[in-house]
């Protein structure tokens, strides 16, 4: 149901997406995560984006929990998922794994001077946030 107000009648009154043609999208997304302990990239599939990322960064994942904290670095959003899955796939074959370091190379050299201890200006890109690295793409 969705709730809409009603300016004529001044209520609000639920109605169904198909009484007004309204649709909700819905995507699925091909996420990456980049840990901020160690050299590790995770490549992963979700309907919700905000609280898969949560999920592994609360080690509430068997397979990165050894590796959290960690920070979103790329994503992409697929309106089907069979196409979402597909690029995941792809994305962890050894074709996929060189395609990925090839497009973010940029992003991941500046995790790796963090990480280092180098002090980047604002110039360099990222922008410094409590701690974390935020990448604009």
């Amino acid at each position: 149901m969705i709730y809409i107000f009603d300016t004529l009648r001044g209520q609000s009154c639920a109605l169904r997406c198909s009484e007004w043609n309204v649709s909700v999208m819905k995507f699925y997304y091909v996420y990456i995560l980049k840990s901020l302990k160690k050299d590790f990239l995770y490549v992963g599939y979700t309907k919700n984006l905000k609280r898969r990322v949560a999920q592994h960064n609360n080690k509430k994942e068997l397979s990165t929990k050894y590796y959290a904290s960690f920070d979103l670095i790329h994503y992409e959003a697929y309106r089907n998922g069979k196409d979402a899955k597909r690029r995941e796939k792809y994305l962890k074959t050894t074709a996929g794994k060189k395609a990925l370091k090839l497009i973010l190379r940029s992003s991941l050299s500046e995790y790796s001077r963090y990480q280092a201890g180098v002090t980047l200006s604002a110039k360099d890109g990222p922008e410094f946030n409590e701690g974390h690295l935020i990448f604009t793409f």
